[in-house]
């Protein structure tokens, strides 16, 4: 299976939903305006992200700033 590299519609509210927290707070997350440094959370996104297909690893949700991943783009 190809991993996808962008956001399709509905997939960041899908991904949110999967780990149990608001997209709102998932886009914070991943632009790096909150701190998700509970590996425990980064882990839960990270493998929910990749049972989708997306190309994200549990480092690119905790260090989002050092990311080259382009799901963390904008």
């Amino acid at each position: 299976m190809r991993k996808r590299i962008t956001w399709a519609k509905g997939e960041k509210a899908e991904l949110a939903r999967r780990c149990n927290i608001s997209q709102q707070y998932l886009t914070d997350i991943l632009r790096g305006r909150k701190q998700s440094r509970a590996s425990a959370l980064a882990a839960v996104i990270a493998a929910q992200a990749q049972e989708m297909g997306l190309a994200l690893s549990r480092l690119d949700v905790l260090y989002p700033d050092e990311s080259i991943s382009p799901l963390l783009e904008g």
